[in-house]
């Protein structure tokens, strides 16, 4: 029976496949309309030369011929082709100008019967559409369609046509098709789509407007047959057979976009290129001559690695101080729309590189030589890099270039030529130099720079100045290293200018003495290895607090700070011997000693009260302070819109400041966070326009090396000090009870509740695994790290320790209270209830439980006033149960404090009872209030232990624990001393009889 089932279950499962695989719809090409084709299409036709057999023509035609997100336009006639909802694009911070108009286009299939000698016969799909969003860059289903959502309007156009080649324009390919589609069109009571959206209409569900097929549209694409620099862009028009006065024509759609990867670049601009970079190289003022170039054999892998991947910032030129030529900003390029009424000066344009084309060789000379070919295109930042770099249309924005790399010059000079480029030489009139820096300094931190200049003298456009940054990220990957085809190297230039810094920043007297006594992250050796593990270790990223902890932690706003040191003394980046075995070595000004070695790097800031700060710094870092002294500069480029001489700039950044940044010491990571203090101040006057206001932060340090070992190095710390406090605490009591036995005082009014209250603590460890005295002070709000985690068996007998002291202090105060109620009875037994009073316990306890249910309710109202804002819970449930928890969390912090006032009650009983003597001994009370006094200081001093920081972040409390608080740990041990004073003074008149036996 098993069986049985078994075979019908799988009979069944490759039924429901079958079905399925039925049910998927087979696309037929049925090539139906030829001869409506060749009646409209005769225009076109009558170009066709004789097609020569070629066997790859179906394969080469689907590849060659098809484009993805071609920039489209329309004739403004007043009949658009689709309806764009762009209401939703006023909210975006890009602008309600920012969408795009793309077009695609496949070929996907082509007719194999030959029908005719010059023509044959394909269909094609063509996605077209405006779009705010994402391009169009997949393939549609084969089906006619109209979609229209907000930010995105699409068209699916199926298309039939002939294929042909005409040896007019230098010899092209074409195709013209017939297309049909699902078009949007407005009823009788809203005759336009301008009226549509006025007010508001609804097409229906989601939107959709009303669809009728059309299957009058007509498409002509053009293709040159050689791709080339001035050849090789596709152009296209499509347009209704309707006539003007159909509800479905619409205006002439013109289409732009160039050869893809498919088609083989042919390289032959000697002539223009001759023009531009003769004599080779261009000299190009922007070089410094300290930065040494890459003239490596292997270009065309470094151009396909720093070049075709990412996008460039387009920069103002340092160069062009004082110019007021804003007439064209960007240089060559056309803007058009709404991207006239940009500030082209800021960061909203970006220059991406495409289509990029390598020939490697040697010429005459024997010399490495390479011939490039790329596509340069000025986008709006809001476009993404995702979608810039699928896109294909040819437009003002757009540079076609080819030039020579040389590896003995270490430059590539191109010439670039605008737009929809034809075979004339009109539009080739810019120069492109590309160059790729070995050598980073503080003002110099780019993988590649270029500059698009004119050829010609008399055209006085602003250079256009773009760049490429390299992330500190990427410098100190081992990946990155790895792949890295280049070797580049730090010079330092502002050393003399930071120890000017470090002179004038003198450490006061204190200061100087305890740097003997500490010691700060440093290097051991000064080998590669040590100067790694430093430059890990002074680097910072994350999102801190600039404020102190505990109160930091409350915050529901940080400030993100990334500080990352790139060089430091003879190494640059990281030392990576496992993963690639590469790192990089500078060349020093000074020799590593045993005080200072010197720094690099870059730092950021950024958050809600900060602007962002982004500079490179450069200077020294004193091994014995933890301190580094830095020179930093910052980009003001894009900041200032007009750069003067008198700015006194370097290569475009203001380098006036000074920042020090300050690190704990390392032999106190156990008691104290490891904290780094950063202050940036500018040198320049209030009333300079570049001024920069002073910023000052102090966070802790997100990590640094061997956290978990100072965590369990302070476990064992605080361990050790319970033993000892647990030692004073019974050396106190047994005294207590030696000052009972060999003295003759009214004993008898030692207050019961004031010797059983500090048994609480001696009882928590013995009945659970709370911690004596103190708690683990975290961060951590449950506490899911175990001690084995962090290796602490080996320090578990402390545990022990702590549970047999606590018994033992446990049974000293047992004896202690026995000892007084002993005296108590005995006096009744004498008969002298009748000369006093006995003392009498209830009014004592109630007293104090008043006393701390009205502490209780201060502490809690100073907590409600310090509360932290939060969002309360929807259900009404949920938000009672939090309260009641809220309310059981204050209790049992509170509880804690009870053992701190353990004097109380013998206070309030020397004024009930009259102070009939000195019941207690000084050495008694006072040392247990020390006792109090050290728990106090030592939680006031040490930091709470960042448990989660280790694994990425701590959590946020909701409300501030003011009794945990610095501040509540001052005025908790004040009045614990003031009890202790209040009690010194009640007994202090009195005289002690020695016992007689």
């Amino acid at each position: 029976m098993k069986v049985a089932s078994l075979i019908l279950f799988i009979l069944s499962l490759i039924c429901a496949f079958e079905n399925w695989d039925d049910d998927i719809p087979s696309v037929v090409y049925t090539y139906n309309r030829f001869a409506e084709i060749q009646e409209k299409c005769g225009s076109v036709l009558s170009s066709a030369s004789e097609l020569k057999p070629d066997d790859n023509r179906s394969s080469r035609i689907k590849e060659e011929l098809s484009f993805v997100n071609g920039d489209w336009e329309q004739d403004s006639g007043g009949a658009p082709l689709m309806p764009f909802d762009d209401k939703e694009m006023h909210r975006s911070p890009a602008g309600p100008g920012s969408f795009l108009k793309l077009a695609s286009f496949w070929v996907v299939d082509v007719d194999p019967v030959r029908r005719t000698r010059n023509m044959v016969s394909l269909s094609g799909i063509m996605e077209i559409g405006v779009t705010a969003r994402q391009p169009f860059s997949y393939r549609p289903g084969w089906s006619p369609k109209f979609r229209k959502d907000p930010g995105l309007s699409s068209m699916t156009i199926l298309f039939e046509g002939v294929y042909i080649e005409s040896e007019e324009n230098g010899g092209e390919w074409l195709i013209c098709l017939l297309g049909t589609s699902m078009m949007p069109r407005t009823n009788q009571f809203l005759p336009s789509w301008e009226l549509a959206d006025m007010y508001g209409y609804k097409f229906g569900e989601h939107h959709q407007p009303p669809l009728i097929q059309d299957d009058q549209i007509m498409l002509v694409l053009r293709y040159n047959r050689t791709f080339s620099l001035t050849t090789g862009n596709i152009t296209g028009e499509m347009k209704s057979l309707h006539e003007k006065s159909d509800f479905k024509y619409f205006d002439g759609v013109h289409l732009s976009s160039h050869l893809g990867l498919h088609s083989k670049y042919q390289f032959g601009a000697e002539e223009l290129l001759s023009k531009a970079c003769s004599p080779y190289p261009y000299q190009d003022s922007l070089v410094d001559e300290e930065v040494i170039l890459f003239k490596d054999d292997n270009i065309c892998d470094t151009l396909h690695r720093y070049v075709s991947r990412g996008m460039f910032d387009i920069m103002p030129s340092w160069k062009s101080v004082g110019s007021n030529d804003d007439a064209n900003k960007l240089g060559p390029f056309i803007l058009n729309g709404t991207a006239k009424d940009m500030d082209s000066g800021s960061n909203y344009f970006r220059l991406n590189v495409q289509n990029l084309r390598c020939s490697q060789g040697i010429d005459e000379n024997n010399s490495n030589y390479a011939r490039v070919f790329a596509l340069f295109r000025v986008i709006q930042s809001w476009e993404g890099e995702y979608t810039s770099a699928d896109r294909t249309g040819l437009s003002g924005l757009t540079l076609s270039a080819e030039g020579i790399w040389r590896s003995s010059e270490g430059q590539l000079c191109m010439v670039g030529c605008l737009g929809v480029v034809e075979t004339s030489s009109q539009r080739c009139n810019s120069r492109i130099c590309l160059h790729f820096p070995l050598t980073f300094s503080i003002t110099q931190g780019t993988t590649v720079f270029g500059t698009i200049t004119s050829i010609s003298d008399t055209d006085s456009q602003t250079p256009l100045w773009f760049e490429k940054k390299t992330p500190p990220d990427h410098i100190t990957s081992p990946k990155y290293l790895k792949d890295l085809g280049k070797k580049w190297s730090y010079k330092y230039s502002k050393i003399m200018q930071a120890k000017a810094f470090q002179t004038g920043s003198k450490p006061s007297v204190l200061g100087t003495l305890l740097r003997k006594f500490l010691a700060y992250p440093s290097a051991y050796d000064g080998g590669i290895s040590s100067l790694s593990f430093l430059a890990d270790e002074l680097s910072l990223s994350g999102c801190v607090v600039p404020y102190a902890i505990p109160k930091a932690h409350m915050q529901s706003t940080c400030v993100t700070v990334r500080l990352h040191v790139l060089s430091l003394g003879s190494l640059f980046g990281r030392y990576w011997p496992q993963s690639c075995g590469c790192h990089q070595e500078v060349e020093q000004s000074s020799d590593f000693n045993a005080q200072t070695i010197e720094a690099s790097g870059h730092l950021n800031i950024f958050g809600e009260h900060f602007n962002n700060i982004s500079m490179s710094f450069e200077g020294i870092y004193d091994l014995t302070a933890g301190k580094m002294y830095l020179v930093g500069c910052r980009d003001v480029r894009l900041i200032q819109k007009k750069i003067k001489e008198e700015m006194n700039l370097e290569r475009g950044m203001d380098c006036q400041f000074q920042v020090k940044v300050e690190y704990s010491p390392k032999d106190a990571r156990w008691l104290k966070n490891s904290e780094v203090k950063i202050s940036i101040s500018s040198k320049r006057s209030k009333e300079d326009p570049l001024y920069f206001n002073p910023v000052s932060l102090k966070a802790n340090q997100i990590h640094y090396d061997k956290q978990l070992t100072n965590m369990v190095l302070r476990k064992t710390f605080e361990d050790i000090l319970r033993v000892l406090l647990l030692i004073i605490a019974i050396v106190c009591t047994g005294s207590q009870l030696q000052y009972i036995n060999h003295c003759i005082d009214p004993f008898s009014y030692i207050s019961l509740v004031m010797i059983y209250i500090p048994a609480v603590d001696y009882i928590s460890p013995l009945i659970s695994n709370g911690e004596i005295f103190f708690k683990w002070k975290s961060f951590h709000a449950h506490r899911n790290q175990s001690y084995e985690m962090m290796n602490y068996d080996r320090f578990r007998f402390l545990g022990y320790v702590i549970k047999v002291l606590s018994l033992y202090a446990l049974w000293l105060t047992s004896n202690l209270g026995k000892k007084v109620s002993a005296t108590r009875v005995r006096q009744m037994g004498h008969g002298l209830k009748q000369q006093s009073r006995l003392p009498n316990e209830k009014k004592i306890v109630l007293i104090t439980c008043a006393v701390h249910v009205f502490g209780f309710l201060v502490t809690h109202v100073i907590r409600e006033m310090n509360a932290v804002e939060t969002v309360p819970a929807p259900d009404k449930f949920v938000n009672e149960r939090s309260k009641l928890l809220e309310w059981l969390k204050e209790l049992d912090a509170y509880l804690l404090l009870v053992p701190d006032f353990f004097l109380l009650p013998q206070i309030v009983g020397n004024v009930l009872w009259g102070n009939k003597g000195k019941p207690l001994r000084k050495f008694y009370y006072m040392g247990l209030t020390c006792l109090r006094f050290l728990l106090h200081i030592y939680d006031y001093v040490r930091d709470p232990v960042l448990l989660e920081n280790y694994y990425g972040g701590f959590d946020r409390q909701k409300k501030s624990l003011d009794l945990n608080s610095k501040f509540g740990n001052i005025a908790v041990a004040v009045i614990a001393i003031l009890l202790a004073m209040t009690v010194y003074k009640q007994q202090k008149k009195i005289k002690i009889l020695p016992l007689v036996n």
